[in-house]
C-alpha cells in the first residue's frame, strides 16, 4: 500500500455486545469494551426504553419477596406480590391486602411460587404453604382434624349397629382432595342394635379451605380398616347420626393422604407438583399424587445425593426431567412416563452448581442458571441435550451438560457479590434474557441489569448472544404481566416497575446511555503504521430534537474524547455545536447521515463512542459507520 493512500474501513454492525474479558483492540469489531443502557436492535445499537412506576401507592416502607403473574383458564392474569409479612394483587394501579394472608410471612425471605390446575401455590420455607385461586387463600395441603368428636350411643331400637366400633374424620378441600385421618380415634363405642350419635364434629378454620368433611367407621369388634359412612357436605355441621350397616360402608380411608412440606422451591411437571424443604431435609425432593398437587405421600420423595453433603439450590424441567440443581453439581430425575417406579435419578454432566433458583431461566431448547462452583460464581451457564435412558451400571448422562454463556463479561461477573448471588433473577422477554444482580464492592441489593440478546448468531447460525449492562434500575425479580415487562423494587420502598415502557426516562430520570466501539488498528498491514485519522460517516436514526454525541480517541488514552455533539431532529441541526463544513445532514426523514471531521488526527488506533449526553427523554440509534485514514510512517 502506498504511503498516503486513503483507506476506508466499514463499521458493519454494532451488536457484538460487551466484551470485558479481552484486550479492547482484540475483540470482534462488532464488540465493545465498555457500554451502558443500551439494546442491540437489527444489527444496530440504540439506547434502552425506560421504566415508569406502576403502584401509584407504595404497599410500605419493604423490599417485594415474591413476585408472580397467574394465569386463569379464563383469560384473565393477576399479579401477586408479597412484602412484609403480606400477599397481595394488583388492582388496577394499586395492590390490594389477599385476604387471610396477613402475619404468614417472614420479611426479607424469598417466596417462591408455581401454578396448577388454575390454583397458584405459594411458599417461603419456613412456614405452611398456601394455595391462592383468584378468591380463597388457604392452605396449600389438607390437614387432619383434631380431636373434638365425641359419641355416644342413641338407643334407636332396631338399629344397625351392633357391636364396638372406632371413628375417624377426615377433611376435604374445595378441589374434592381428601386429608389424612386425625390422629386418635373416637371410641370404642358399644352399640347394640341400635344407632350411634356422633357429637361436636370438627369444624376447620377458614384457612384450612375446607368444603366437606368425610366421616369413617371400623367393621364391628375391628380396629382397622376405617371405611367412608357419610360424607358432610359442609364445614358447619356438628352433629351426625350413624345408623350405617357395615355392609353400606364406603371405600377405605386413604392412610398417605399427607401434606407437602414447607417447601422453598417448587415446579410442576407432568401433572405433579415437585417441592424441595427449605432446611430440614436439603437433599429430598418431594412429589405429590398424579393429577393431585394437594397430596403428598410420605412415601413419595427421591434423594437426590451420593453423600456430596449440597443442598439443592433450585428446580428445572427440561424435556422429560425435573432437573434439580445444587450447589456443586445438576442432577436429572429421568421421567420416560408418570409412573414413579420407573423414574431414574441421573448425574448430569454439568460441572457447575447453581447459585439462586429464580436465575434459571428457560430459552431455546436450553435453561440458563448462574453457576456457582466451590461457592463461587462464576458466570451464566446454559443447561442443554437431550435425557435419554442413562447407562444402568452408573446412572450417568453426559447428554446432558452446562457451556459458559457469559465468557465475555467474565470480569463483570467475577465483581458479582456472592453474598448476594442467591438474589440474581432472571427472565425471557421478547427473545432477550434478563437478569438483575448485586455488583460492585460495598454493594448489599440488586443495582445491574445484565440483558443477554439471543438474536446474536454465528454463520452457522449458532445462538451466541450478546451482552449488554444497565443501570439506573435496582431490580430483585421480574414477571410478565398482559404482555408487558414488570419488575419489583430490591429497595425497601414497596413500588412495582414497568420496563421497556417506550419512553427514554427512568420514572422520570434522565438515562446515561453510550457505547464505545472496539479500539480500531485495521488491516494487518497498517497496524505499525501511524496513520492521519481523516473523517468518519454515521448513519443514525432522526430520533427527536434533542443532541447526541459523538466522541473519538487514539492510542488508548484515557480520556473521554474529541466530542462532537448532533442534533437528531428529522429537519434540524444543532446551531451552537455543529459546523456546516463539517457535517452533512438529510432533512426531513428518519435517518441522516453524518460526518464528523477527524482534523488529520494522527495515532495508529482508532476508537468511537455514541451517547445520549445523559439526558432526560432523549435517545439515540447508530446504524452503520465507516472513517477515512491515510497511512503514514513506520512508528
Amino acid at each position: 500500500m502506498a504511503r498516503g493512500f486513503r483507506t476506508v474501513f466499514e463499521m458493519k454492525t454494532f451488536d457484538g455486545g460487551l466484551n470485558t474479558r479481552d484486550e479492547l483492540r482484540q475483540i470482534d469489531d462488532a464488540e465493545t469494551p465498555s457500554c451502558l443502557n443500551v439494546v442491540f436492535e437489527d444489527r444496530t445499537v440504540k439506547t434502552r426504553q425506560g421504566s415508569t412506576q406502576l403502584n401509584t401507592a407504595a404497599v410500605g416502607s419493604y423490599t417485594c419477596d415474591g413476585l408472580f403473574t397467574a394465569n386463569y383458564n379464563n383469560g384473565t392474569q393477576s399479579m401477586i406480590a408479597v412484602w412484609d409479612d403480606t400477599a397481595y394483587v394488583l388492582s388496577g394501579t394499586t395492590f390490594q391486602t389477599i385476604s387471610s394472608s396477613q402475619g404468614l410471612y417472614t420479611a426479607g425471605s424469598q417466596v417462591a411460587f408455581a401454578m396448577y390446575l388454575d390454583v397458584v401455590f405459594i411458599g417461603q420455607g419456613t412456614t405452611t404453604p398456601y394455595k391462592y385461586n383468584g378468591t380463597d387463600f388457604t392452605r396449600h395441603g389438607v390437614p387432619a382434624p383434631g380431636n373434638t368428636t365425641s359419641a355416644v350411643t342413641g338407643g334407636t331400637a332396631g338399629g344397625n349397629l351392633n357391636g364396638d366400633y372406632l371413628y375417624k374424620i377426615a377433611y376435604v378441600n374445595s378441589y374434592s382432595a381428601t386429608g389424612d385421618l386425625q390422629a386418635d380415634a373416637i371410641g370404642t363405642i358399644t352399640a347394640a342394635n341400635e344407632d350411634i350419635v356422633l357429637t361436636s364434629l370438627p369444624v376447620a378454620p377458614q384457612s384450612f379451605g375446607v368444603a366437606q368433611r368425610k366421616i369413617y367407621r371400623t367393621d364391628a369388634g375391628t380396629t382397622t380398616p376405617f371405611k367412608l359412612i357419610t360424607t358432610i357436605n359442609d364445614n358447619t355441621t356438628t352433629t351426625f347420626n350413624d345408623n350405617v350397616a357395615s355392609s353400606a360402608a364406603g371405600a377405605e380411608a386413604d392412610t398417605e393422604a399427607g401434606l407437602p412440606p414447607n417447601w422453598r422451591y417448587c415446579i410442576v411437571h407432568q401433572d405433579r407438583l415437585f417441592v424441595v424443604e427449605d432446611n430440614d431435609e436439603p437433599q429430598y425432593v418431594y412429589y405429590s399424587n398424579l393429577g393431585d398437587p394437594f397430596i403428598f405421600p410420605s412415601t413419595n420423595f427421591i434423594k437426590v445425593s451420593r453423600g456430596d453433603g449440597e443442598k439443592i439450590t433450585g428446580l428445572g424441567v427440561h424435556s422429560n426431567s425435573v432437573i434439580v440443581y445444587k450447589q456443586n453439581s445438576v442432577w436429572a430425575i429421568y421421567m420416560p412416563d408418570t409412573n414413579d417406579s420407573n423414574w431414574v435419578l441421573i448425574k448430569t454432566d454439568a460441572k457447575y452448581g447453581c447459585a439462586s433458583f429464580r436465575s434459571i431461566v428457560d430459552y431455546l431448547g436450553t435453561q440458563i442458571y448462574l453457576a456457582l462452583r466451590n461457592s463461587k460464581i462464576v458466570g451464566f451457564y446454559g443447561l442443554r441435550g437431550g435425557t435419554a435412558q442413562p447407562q444402568a451400571a452408573n446412572l450417568i448422562s453426559s447428554s446432558l451438560f452446562s457451556d459458559d454463556r457469559s465468557g465475555t463479561i467474565e470480569e463483570d461477573v467475577f465483581d458479582f457479590q456472592e453474598s448476594y448471588g442467591i438474589n440474581v433473577a432472571g427472565i425471557e422477554y421478547r427473545n432477550k434474557l434478563y437478569f438483575c444482580v448485586t455488583k460492585g464492592t460495598g454493594q448489599t441489593t440488586n443495582n445491574r441489569i445484565y440483558v443477554y440478546d439471543l438474536h446474536k448468531r454465528t454463520k452457522s447460525n449458532r445462538v451466541i448472544g450478546s451482552w449488554v449492562p444497565w443501570d439506573g434500575l435496582n431490580i430483585n425479580q421480574f414477571t410478565v404481566f398482559n404482555g408487558n415487562l414488570y419488575a419489583s423494587s430490591s429497595l425497601a420502598n414497596g413500588l412495582i416497575y414497568q420496563l421497556e415502557d417506550g419512553t427514554y426516562n427512568d420514572d422520570g430520570a434522565a438515562i446515561d446511555s453510550y457505547i464505545w466501539t472496539k479500539e480500531f488498528d485495521e488491516a494487518a498491514g497498517d497496524r505499525d503504521y501511524e496513520k492521519d485519522f481523516r473523517t468518519a460517516h454515521f448513519e443514525v436514526e432522526n430520533t427527536g430534537n434533542w443532541d447526541m454525541g459523538i466522541s473519538y480517541r487514539t492510542d488508548s488514552q484515557d480520556s473521554t474524547g474529541a466530542l462532537t455533539r448532533i442534533n437528531l431532529d428529522a429537519g434540524g441541526s444543532n446551531w451552537n455545536s455543529f459546523n456546516w463544513s463539517e457535517a452533512n445532514w438529510d432533512a426531513g426523514v428518519n435517518r441522516k447521515n453524518v460526518k464528523i471531521v477527524l482534523g488529520g488526527t494522527r495515532g495508529k488506533r482508532i476508537q468511537f463512542r455514541f451517547d445520549n449526553r445523559d439526558t432526560a427523554d432523549s435517545w439515540f440509534k447508530v446504524i452503520i459507520g465507516r472513517f477515512y485514514y491515510n497511512r503514514r510512517g513506520l512508528r
